[in-house]
């Protein structure tokens, strides 16, 4: 591979069934927009499964356990919540500016800047003593092309998307769908990168509540890797945890329902509250048996009568962090 023409740019971001695949997929959308541009990008994953999958991206794809290029680094992307305190360390003495994505480490004085790719920006005491070193909002978040080249469905036709990312690590999908039957109207499941080995299971409690439904309406269980753009575009509403997927429902004027994975989920949960466009539920383990199915139940009926306008700024976000990247 030639030097592109602005130098090399490192990203980095966390990958595998652990993870799931918000990181890397938004990683890829800046690495391709600085391949347009005409920069020579290393993309660096965890795993062998996700390099791969990325091997006809235009730009070079490694493992971590590789090791670190030689020569001259531009910038460097670090997208993952883990520690990157060794990363920071390693590029400082190289002189490499780094951009830290959505992450608040004790080292993160060693970033560049701190980027936050969501809608929601809950600042902490670092966030705002440092505030021209944040990036956050709708503006800084990078969404898929194949997001981006898509309308919304005038059918409109599901009445309910259900996704919860790539690996769904609580099992959410298949909690929540026997006690989706409320639903009046076809459904449509999605079954994450990570989660080939739980279709079976979800086309069996999708055949189970499709039987208690009316005769015309459907329960489509999505195969994995299956583009969720048209499928969110046919929605109505969705029912998703915090992530990337929000985001793209919020560009495609879906409104969703947030069922949340973790504690520290709350302070967003929060913000949309006040802000939406989506309604949350609530964190999944402080809702069990019968109350999470009346808070679907509810909350759903609240949804509904609910507009989903595109925030303003997001769409361009892979652009703008692209730029900022050569930039630096």
């Amino acid at each position: 591979m030639t030097e592109g023409e602005h130098g090399l740019v490192l990203l980095r971001a966390r990958s595998g069934a652990e993870v799931g695949m918000g990181h890397v997929m938004r990683s890829r959308a800046v690495g391709r927009e600085l391949a347009r541009l005409g920069a020579r990008v290393l993309f660096v994953v965890d795993d062998s499964r996700t390099a791969t999958a990325f091997s006809d991206e235009p730009f070079e794809v490694r493992l971590a356990s590789d090791g670190w290029p030689d020569g001259p680094i531009r910038s460097a992307w670090l997208d993952g919540f883990l520690g990157w305190e060794e990363e920071l360390e390693r590029l400082g003495r190289r002189g490499v500016p780094a951009f830290l994505v959505e992450n608040r480490i004790a080292d993160r004085d060693r970033a560049e800047r701190i980027v936050y790719p969501a809608l929601h920006f809950v600042p902490d005491a670092w966030d705002s003593e440092h505030s021209d070193r944040v990036l956050a909002g709708a503006p800084w978040v990078p969404l898929a092309e194949d997001v981006l080249r898509t309308e919304p469905d005038r059918s409109r036709d599901i009445a309910l998307l259900v996704t919860f990312g790539g690996s769904d690590p609580n099992g959410l999908t298949e909690r929540v769908l026997p006690l989706l039957d409320f639903v009046p109207g076809d459904l449509a499941i999605g079954v994450g990168h990570h989660m080939a080995g739980r279709r079976d299971r979800i086309r069996a409690l999708a055949k189970d509540l499709e039987d208690r439904m009316s005769p015309e309406r459907r329960v489509h269980v999505l195969d994995p890797g299956t583009r969720l753009a048209p499928w969110m575009a046919r929605s109505r509403t969705a029912l998703t945890a915090l992530g990337t997927t929000l985001y793209e429902l919020a560009y495609l004027e879906v409104p969703a329902l947030i069922l949340a994975n973790y504690d520290d989920d709350r302070p967003a949960l929060d913000w949309y509250r006040t802000h939406g466009p989506h309604l949350p539920i609530g964190v999944h383990d402080a809702l069990v048996g019968l109350e999470l199915a009346a808070e679907l139940r509810n909350r759903w009926s609240e949804l509904t009568g609910r507009g989903a306008r595109r925030p303003a700024g997001l769409g361009g976000g892979a652009v703008r962090i692209a730029h900022t990247l050569l930039a630096a």
